[in-house]
């Protein structure tokens, strides 16, 4: 069972909440620390504690990371948090969570760190302990290869980088044991419809109605639960990444991060990362998430 640390920028895109809930119900994978990052991470870790809470998984700690400023449009579940407070959690909060990531670093054999917001945190636990990075496999949702969303072609200068490029750089640069991306080559396709969606409509665990209720008040109707299909499920292809590549083509590229937040292969400067560039195949990975999201 690999020892996960997952940083997360939780209550901007809806992926994230998904991405966890895999994350949980993943028993490969233990779980030893979610931390938040970016703009109000007070708030994001508000939702990581409920939603912890609400799946029976409130002994894992939550760090608190760095916060900037943020527009409040990109906190669209705040509503469920309404009536929770962080005082309320159970489990531990940590509100240095820079220094609650070198600790479960410290304390972890092998530690895999994943990464799926802006790099914010990561680059800082990089600057007080760069040597623990030597020991800690990495994992990002980062970065743009050669295709943007829904697999139209061309590189862009993805999210996640785009917000700290500078961040970004510090990450990319990094001496990490092992370091792996899914950018939105392969990333931004993943999204559950028809069947695949009802599966987790219907499954009734604590995960996905965690997921359900994140995801209809993300809609802005959370009373409601017409909706027929998820958004694009980004980050949740980074939580596979830490158990397994089937169904994936993996590459090695030198990357680096330009100064416009573009990851570039850099033969001469960059480091080595595993990349999913391509699906081997797409279906049976929304089937195999589908399926895992649904478990009691």
């Amino acid at each position: 069972m690999k020892s996960i640390i997952l940083d997360t920028d939780i209550g901007i895109d809806i992926d994230d909440t998904w991405a966890l809930g895999l994350l949980l119900n993943s028993p490969e994978l233990k779980t030893v620390l979610v931390t938040t990052a970016t703009g109000n991470t007070a708030y994001r870790a508000k939702i990581a504690a409920k939603f912890l809470t609400k799946t029976n998984n409130d002994h894992i700690p939550v760090g608190v990371g760095l916060t900037s400023v943020m527009e409040p449009k990109f906190e669209k579940q705040r509503g469920w948090t309404t009536g929770f407070k962080l005082s309320d959690y159970k489990g531990t909060i940590h509100f240095d969570g820079i220094q609650a990531m070198i600790d479960a670093v410290e304390g972890t054999d092998a530690p895999t760190l994943i990464a799926i917001g802006p790099l914010v945190n990561v680059a800082e636990f990089v600057k007080r302990r760069p040597d623990l990075a030597e020991r800690t496999n990495f994992i990002a949702m980062a970065g743009s290869i050669g295709k943007q969303l829904l697999g139209r072609p061309g590189a862009i200068a993805e999210w996640n980088v785009l917000q700290n490029i500078p961040a970004a750089q510090t990450v990319f640069s990094a001496n990490w044991k092992t370091a792996t991306i899914t950018p939105l080559d392969t990333c931004a396709q993943v999204v559950l419809d028809g069947e695949l969606y009802q599966l987790v409509k219907n499954a009734n665990s604590p995960v996905a109605n965690a997921i359900l209720q994140n995801f209809r008040t993300w809609l802005g109707k959370p009373n409601q639960a017409d909706e027929t299909a998820s958004s694009i499920l980004f980050d949740t292809v980074a939580i596979f990444l830490a158990y397994s590549t089937e169904w994936l083509e993996m590459k090695t590229i030198n990357l680096i991060v330009d100064d416009q937040g573009f990851t570039k292969e850099d033969n001469v400067n960059g480091k080595p990362f595993n990349v999913a560039l391509n699906w081997l195949d797409l279906n049976a990975y929304k089937q195999h998430l589908a399926s895992r999201i649904s478990l009691a």
